[in-house]
């Protein structure tokens, strides 16, 4: 396997028609304009084989922290929600998208704290909020600053 740092535009211009499996853009996508992203789907798509993914990191909008994820870093251009990051790659040909909450990731006593912080209280505090707002609330919701999405040309 071979891992290429570079210009990510520039890398995937010089790219062959279906020339690559993967493409892994963590925390690059939340950079580009709305006109800019949809330029750069359209080469993702073009350079991946049938069947190649795309597996991005995201702002989550939808998190409670979705506007401070956004806005924190002056370079941000956009955050996501699962709808409209399916809606971007959906409408550029791709065929299956899947998100996933970016949860906790234990590794020390204190990390293990915060993950069943995470998953015992915080999740449920944020669904019960969704579902005082809104009247109700996704089982798969995804209430995480960031989020992973997986997605199959």
């Amino acid at each position: 396997m071979n891992v290429i740092l570079a210009d990510l535009v520039n890398y995937i211009n010089s790219l062959k028609n279906n020339s690559l499996d993967l493409l892994i853009v963590f925390d690059v996508l939340k950079h580009f304009t709305k006109n800019e992203l949809s330029d750069l789907i359209n080469e993702c798509y073009r350079v991946l084989n049938q069947g190649g993914k795309v597996i991005c990191h995201t702002p989550n909008a939808e998190s409670p922290f979705g506007f401070h994820m956004r806005e924190w870093d002056f370079t941000h251009e956009i955050a996501f929600t699962r709808e409209s990051i399916a809606q971007l790659f959906l409408s550029h040909g791709f065929r299956e998208v899947n998100s996933f909450e970016d949860e906790p990731i234990p590794h020390g006593i204190m990390s293990w704290g915060g993950f069943v912080l995470w998953k015992c209280f915080a999740r449920n505090v944020y669904r019960f909020f969704t579902i005082v707002s809104t009247g109700g609330c996704e089982r798969n919701a995804i209430f995480s600053r960031n989020f992973l999405t997986v997605v199959i040309k």
